[in-house]
């Protein structure tokens, strides 16, 4: 799946599909370039690697790193930038 406003506007409904990391960035608000720090960072959700320079992500992954951001209150807050 390649990144438009039109693919992020339509979120995959099947956990195995498979996104790119310019979908990624899109549906996070992010550049690519801060996509893969958190990737070598190990911030972000978890990844599959295709080749050296192909990744892609599972959404079902995106819905669990989503489930580590959500907090119930300020004292359960965790920032984007630190979560694992």
């Amino acid at each position: 799946m390649n990144a438009t406003a039109e693919t992020v506007n339509t979120l995959p409904t099947d956990p195995d599909e498979l996104v790119d990391e310019e979908w990624l960035a899109e549906y996070y608000d992010q550049s690519t370039r801060t996509i893969k720090a958190w990737r070598y960072d190990g911030r972000g959700p978890k990844y599959i690697r295709l080749s050296k320079t192909q990744v892609r992500y599972r959404w079902g992954a995106i819905l669990e790193h989503n489930q580590k951001l959500t907090a119930r209150s300020t004292s359960e807050e965790t920032v984007a930038a630190s979560a694992a």
